[in-house]
């Protein structure tokens, strides 16, 4: 079952992984603009800053490459800035995919284009297994990064 979930290039090929993790996306986005006045984007169809090209970041705030999962723009000046990975329905397999997540340069580096502008930005990764397990603290970390959900 662990080759069907992550690893079968069949299913690689034809998109399921993508089709997967875009539908976990949509959710997340929807919900996030259900909760909040705030803008939300995500690197979704139709919900993107720009599409084209390709952006969840408004080149007004930042000219950048990176096009993270979900981006809020919030009333306050801030953005918020998310990144789903669906990964190995294990422990250690959400463990890494954070570990991932968190270790990318493209993000620090975007993170300081963004506040070098004199706007606070901040970086939550959300990691989901294949199978809808998470790890124990997502649901506070998402409840920090995103208070509008507790609604």
């Amino acid at each position: 079952i662990r080759h069907i979930l992550n690893g079968c290039p069949e299913a690689l090929s034809g998109g399921r992984y993508s089709w997967r993790h875009d539908c976990v996306l949509k959710y997340l986005a929807t919900s996030l603009k259900r909760a909040m006045s705030d803008i939300v984007f995500a690197d979704l169809d139709n919900l993107r800053a720009s599409e084209s090209p390709l952006a969840t970041i408004p080149y007004d705030v930042v000219v950048t490459t990176a096009r993270p999962d979900i981006v809020v723009l919030s009333r306050d000046g801030k953005i918020r800035i998310a990144e789903l990975t669906i990964c190995t329905n294990s422990p250690e397999g959400l463990k890494n995919a954070k570990l991932r997540k968190t270790s990318k340069e493209n993000y620090f580096q975007l993170l300081g284009d963004i506040e070098r502008k004199g706007i606070k930005a901040t970086y939550t990764t959300i990691e989901i297994g294949a199978l809808g397990h998470y790890a124990g603290d997502l649901v506070s970390l998402l409840s920090i990064s995103f208070p509008e959900l507790n609604k």
